[in-house]
C-alpha cells in the first residue's frame, strides 16, 4: 500500500520508490492525489466565489 504521507512529501524520491514496488507510474499517482485533495479542500469552488 502505498504510504500516505509520502504523498504529502516535497522528497519526490520517497513517492518514486513506494509507486515503482508496485509497478505504479509515480507522477501519475502524485498528480492524481493532489488533484483529488483540491476537490477535498473545495479550492474550485473557492476560485469561483473569488
Amino acid at each position: 500500500m502505498i504510504n500516505f504521507i509520502a504523498l504529502a512529501q516535497t522528497d519526490a524520491t520517497l513517492v518514486e520508490r513506494e509507486c515503482s514496488e508496485h509497478g505504479l507510474d509515480w507522477k501519475e499517482v502524485w498528480l492524481l492525489r493532489g488533484e483529488a485533495m483540491m476537490q477535498e479542500q473545495e479550492v474550485p469552488a473557492f476560485l469561483k466565489a473569488i
